[in-house]
């Protein structure tokens, strides 16, 4: 035998790993390349969150991600880091109301329902687990995903934030974070701005198939998500 294509490696742990050669690697991945795998294998056809990662923000806790840094969450375990803004395609909107202390993540898209209009009420009781707000589909070209954007806190559900966004339907957007200060409390919260430089647009008919996922998804009103990506925080 001329080529050795495998090596037994001590790894720090003191277990074992075999060291594949390049050949036997793309044999061994086949047809998965990354993208595939992740397409085929990660959040089971929720789409991912993005949400702005802030001091209080589990992962900032955790020492995982900077302050202030903006995420793009497939499930509870996995994110990418997007850094401190990020370009998006804002495509659609929807309400939704959450409960996320429930048995089951609870969702709600229905305004006029008792559901969402209780969810509405509870929101503003301190750690009450239940959130509402306009929900957002974007497509971000760097990470080539589509996500969910929630705006659903009193600082993302102003004007500057939700309306904002509303306004740049079918058009780019930037997002960042600023500073707010009041006289008793002070945070980073969500930032938008217009943005004509978006790249890398995807094909207009997955466009189309996403929106229409995205709003199909609300004809299960009041159901529960078992995709751990979906869990969401409540930020000021």
């Amino acid at each position: 035998m001329t080529e050795e294509i495998t090596d037994l490696v001590a790894t720090n742990d003191n277990e074992t790993a075999l060291a594949l050669s390049a050949d036997l690697k793309a044999l061994a991945t086949g047809n998965m390349s990354d993208e595939v795998f992740d397409q085929i294998a990660g959040s089971g056809g929720y789409f991912a969150r993005l949400s702005l990662q802030t001091s209080t923000s589990r992962l900032c806790k955790q020492g995982k991600i900077p302050a202030n840094h903006f995420a793009l969450i497939t499930t509870a375990s996995k994110f990418e880091d997007l850094g401190k803004s990020v370009d998006v395609l804002v495509l659609c909107a929807r309400a939704k109301a959450v409960n996320m202390n429930a048995d089951e993540f609870k969702v709600v898209y229905d305004t006029k329902s008792d559901d969402f209009k209780k969810l509405m009420a509870e929101s503003e009781i301190k750690d009450s687990g239940c959130t509402y707000g306009p929900e957002f589909l974007v497509y971000i070209p760097a990470a080539k995903s589509y996500a969910l954007l929630h705006c659903n806190n009193a600082s993302t559900r102003r004007a500057e934030v939700a309306e904002a966004l509303r306004g740049l339907i079918l058009m780019g957007a930037t997002l960042g974070s600023v500073y707010v200060e009041t006289t008793k409390h002070e945070w980073y919260t969500l930032a938008v701005n217009p943005c004509s430089t978006i790249s890398d647009a995807p094909a207009i008919s997955d466009v189309k198939e996403n929106m229409q996922k995205f709003i199909d998804e609300q004809k299960g009103d009041e159901k529960s998500e078992t995709n751990e990506g979906a869990v969401e925080t409540r930020e000021r």
